[in-house]
């Protein structure tokens, strides 16, 4: 909407009519007065105040006649137009208002989208973490059966310490259930 302000209402005073008439018909009376008679300077000189008082209603009705009809008219559209003007100005306030909410909202998110950036962000690093612990359990892993290979029973008593051999096992990540390893023969 448009903050243009209103043209200013001037207004010209009239003999036995007090509201006045609006400066527009004020100038169209005196240019009918200056061609039935002659210019009169002290008629627009309002700003002087030298005016003599403005146009009487008799002279307006013989210079404009309908001009209350038009007075009227210009009255209720100056009053249409102040009341367009203030439902205008309410209506940019309210879109003021809305625009400073929803850069508000915008702002929190942003901000809520930056947050859930950092902790996928964060998902990430954890999950690739994981994968290389996983990845180093299943290399253990490996290596426990490796040496199981070489040293039947050996590597299950010199991890004792640890744990089971099947908690070991399944702390790595093996749920295949497996037969209990051969019993360690004697070392000679």
């Amino acid at each position: 909407m448009s903050n243009v302000p209103l043209p200013e209402r001037k207004m010209a005073p009239v003999q036995g009519w007090p509201q006045g008439i609006p400066w527009s018909l004020h100038l169209e009376a005196y240019a009918a007065y200056c061609k039935k008679w002659s210019p009169q300077p002290a008629l627009i000189d309002l700003e002087g105040r030298n005016c003599r008082g403005g146009f009487s209603t008799d002279e307006l009705d013989a210079f404009i006649p309908g001009w209350r009809e038009r007075v009227s008219e210009i009255t209720a559209l100056r009053e249409q137009l102040a009341h367009a003007a203030a439902v205008s100005a309410a209506k940019d306030a309210e879109i003021a208002g809305l625009r400073d909410e929803l850069l508000r909202e915008h702002a929190d998110h942003k901000e809520t989208i930056e947050d859930a950036a950092t902790v996928v962000h964060q998902n990430t690093a954890l999950r690739e973490r994981i994968k290389v612990l996983e990845d180093a359990l299943r290399a253990a892993d490996a290596a426990f059966e490796a040496v199981e290979i070489f040293m039947p029973g050996g590597c299950k008593e010199e991890f004792a310490f640890y744990a089971d051999w099947e908690d070991v096992r399944s702390a790595l990540g093996d749920k295949t259930p497996t037969t209990q390893p051969p019993s360690p023969s004697p070392r000679s």
